[in-house]
């Protein structure tokens, strides 16, 4: 399964969804696979069981790595200067997961032939966005609130010579 078409782009593209997708959830639920009296989160599709979130993941990724708009003109799309990009839909993401079992952690990096930055749109809903931060098995990552110019200012600070995933994140309308 190929990330996208064009592997080799540059041009960034943020979206926005009218309609928000309700087939993903997050619930809570024991721990089936180890201690059924303790409480894990678990990402579902369409009823389907994707996997568990590492909260503590979830919540340390969103803390660190999130990239705010401060610019006061959000940029909606742009020619990224910083490197090559492979585009990951969401609905590709999952099919990577979903495999009859309770999968856990996805690493797309080993499906790439050559390093690139990997933008994954998760803006579809919440839970998308927390699913993709909690299945991504990455050090290196971004979370774009809305802003490709601020967002590649931060990536051009961070990463100079290394590659990153980026999650284009839900944004709530005020």
């Amino acid at each position: 399964m190929t990330l996208n078409a064009d592997p080799n782009s540059r041009w960034l593209k943020i979206t926005s969804s009218e309609t928000l997708d309700a087939s993903m959830r997050i619930d809570a639920e024991p721990c089936w696979e180890g201690n059924p009296q303790t409480v894990v989160l678990r990402c579902r599709r369409d009823g389907m069981p994707l996997c568990p979130l590492n909260i503590k993941t979830v919540i340390s990724r969103l803390q660190q790595t999130s990239v705010p708009c401060t610019c006061g003109q959000p940029g909606l799309s742009s020619t990224m200067s910083t490197g090559t990009w492979s585009i990951l839909s969401i609905d590709n993401l999952t099919r990577r997961t979903f495999t009859g079992s309770l999968s856990r952690r996805i690493d797309v990096r080993g499906e790439i032939s050559e390093p690139c930055n990997i933008f994954v749109d998760a803006s579809q809903s919440e839970a998308a966005t927390l699913y993709a931060l909690g299945a991504l098995q990455c050090q290196d990552i971004l979370i774009c609130q809305g802003c490709l110019t601020c967002l590649e200012g931060r990536h051009r600070q961070r990463w100079r010579k290394s590659n990153c995933v980026v999650v284009n994140a839900a944004t709530r309308a005020n």
